[in-house]
């Protein structure tokens, strides 16, 4: 197994090895990075949804204090 490619995705380093696409069809390669790019969103929604909730519960806390 060699390592081919490194990608960083902010705290996430993902290595691409050459023998995890060495026998796989077009199709499946396509399948794959599919997968890859899908988790990967869902991964940056979920923070941004963490970040929105955390924004929205510090306005909601300003706005108690200020009552």
């Amino acid at each position: 197994m060699a390592i081919v490619k490194t990608y960083h995705f902010g705290h996430a380093t993902v290595h691409i090895a050459d023998d995890a696409y060495r026998d796989a069809s077009r199709e499946e390669i396509a399948r794959r990075v599919q997968h890859m790019l899908d988790v990967a969103g869902e991964i940056l929604y979920n923070a941004q949804m963490r970040e929105l909730e955390s924004l929205c519960h510090a306005d909601s806390s300003n706005f108690a204090e200020q009552a």
